[in-house]
Order: structure tokens, then sequence, then C-alpha cells
């Protein structure tokens, strides 16, 4: 499988990312820009997880931050998509707001 499509891969949900990950471990011809995307797509899967948590311990205590939560969750949307547009144009081009936080973070992956 060519490295631009580990790399869009990667984007698609947490069983997408394993693929990704397993497919980019296993290949000869690893690429950097395929092991950039599986790393920005695992930090947006950390910060999506962190956030639901938030929201769903919050949610129990104040009623009406959900709302404001469910526009955190339309900003992840948009996270996401241009991370997957970045994989689709094979830019390593950090996600906004979350990117620069696990850009070389996650070591494990290379």
């Amino acid at each position: 499988m060519s490295n631009k499509a580990i790399g869009i891969i990667s984007y698609i949900t947490i069983i997408g990312w394993i693929i990704a990950f397993v497919l980019h471990k296993t290949n000869d011809d690893r690429s950097a820009a395929a092991g950039f995307h599986i790393e920005q797509s695992l930090g947006l899967i950390i910060v999506a997880i962190a956030l639901s948590l938030l929201s769903m311990i919050l949610g129990a205590i104040i009623p009406f931050i959900g709302l404001l939560f469910f526009f955190v969750n339309l900003g992840l949307i948009v996270l996401w998509v241009i991370g997957l547009i970045n994989a689709i144009q094979e830019k390593q081009q950090p996600i906004p707001l979350i990117g620069p936080i696990f850009q070389g973070k996650l070591t494990f992956i290379n």
C-alpha cells in the first residue's frame, strides 16, 4: 500500500488508525509523511477522547454545557477535515491548534 494511502487511512476512525499504524510499521519503504499523519491523527483522537470525557463529566454537573461541547465537537470535525486534506495533498502541515502539541512527541510511531 502506498504511503499516501496509509496517511489517509490513519484519519478514518480509530480502527483506520490501527490499520495505518500496522501497515506503516510493516512497510519496508517507510515514509516520514505517513508517520507524520499517523502521529497527527493519534493526537486528534487523544484530544477528542479527552474532550468527550470532560463533556460527560461536566454535562452531568452543568446541563447547558452540552451546547458548548457541541461547538467544540464541530471544531474537532473541522480539524479532522484539515488533517485529511493535508494527507490527501501529501503535505506535512500540522493540524491547527493541536498538531504542534503532538508533533515529535509520539516517537513510537516512527
